[in-house]
């Protein structure tokens, strides 16, 4: 279901789907369960996937795809038996193993596109937080270009952005209370963002040696969070 959406439009990929759903239903168990059930994840498959643009979005689509499968047969179930006793475990599994085979996908990525990259750029560090006030300073700068040979099959996966420039600034401000701001400015003079900064994260963080929390936002996507770091584990 995953790759039809890739290879070809929704709509073109929806009806591919629903003729091979149909066509099997003349020879499985349940004709009008299973229609039902594989339409549903259908329509729901290819639908959650037409705003990809990170790999994160599959295992969304995988969660919503497993979701309509659990609330479909357990409607089912309800209105045929009037209760929970019909449910079979074993059909369960067979949703969740489908669910891992529809992850098999991410494979695919690093084996059908290959990218390298190289990148260097200073990096200025002033103080080491022995005084309370403005006793450290972190300035980076930091290009980067990409070489890449074959592309994805997956239209969320495409790198357009091949020559980037990734800049930061670390300040403290008093104590453990440091400010963190990077960003990257896409430079690919024919990328749609060219001039754009790709990625960019705001926060303001209590630094100590073992660990790190604070509060961040990205501009970029205008989102925002807590974040906590543990001996370098994020």
């Amino acid at each position: 279901m995953l790759q039809g959406k890739v290879f070809f439009d929704t709509r073109l990929a929806l009806f591919i789907h629903l003729i091979i759903v149909l066509s099997l239903g003349f020879i499985v168990p349940n004709s009008f369960e299973f229609i039902f059930l594989q339409m549903i994840a259908g329509i729901i498959a290819t639908q959650s996937i037409t705003q990809f643009y990170r790999r994160a979005n599959i295992f969304i689509a995988v969660s919503q795809i497993l979701l309509v499968y659990f609330l479909a047969y357990f409607s089912f179930s309800v209105i045929q038996e009037g209760n929970f006793k019909g449910l079979e475990l074993i059909v369960v599994g067979l949703f969740i193993l489908n669910g891992l085979f529809i992850l098999f996908v991410l494979p695919l990525i690093y084996i059908y596109e290959k990218v390298f990259g190289l990148g260097l750029g200073p990096e200025l560090i002033l103080g080491d937080f022995k005084n309370k006030n403005f006793d450290y300073t972190r300035i980076s700068i930091f290009p980067f270009y990409k070489f890449k040979s074959g592309d994805s099959v997956f239209k969320f996966d495409q790198n357009y952005d091949k020559f980037t420039l990734d800049i930061a600034f670390d300040q403290q401000f008093f104590g453990p209370v440091v400010l963190k701001s990077n960003g990257t400015l896409n430079l690919t003079s024919d990328s749609e963002d060219y001039g754009e900064f790709i990625n960019s994260k705001i926060s303001l963080n209590w630094k100590k040696r073992s660990y790190e929390f604070g509060i961040f936002y990205q501009p970029h996507n205008q989102s925002g969070g807590i974040s906590f770091g543990l001996f370098g584990f994020k």
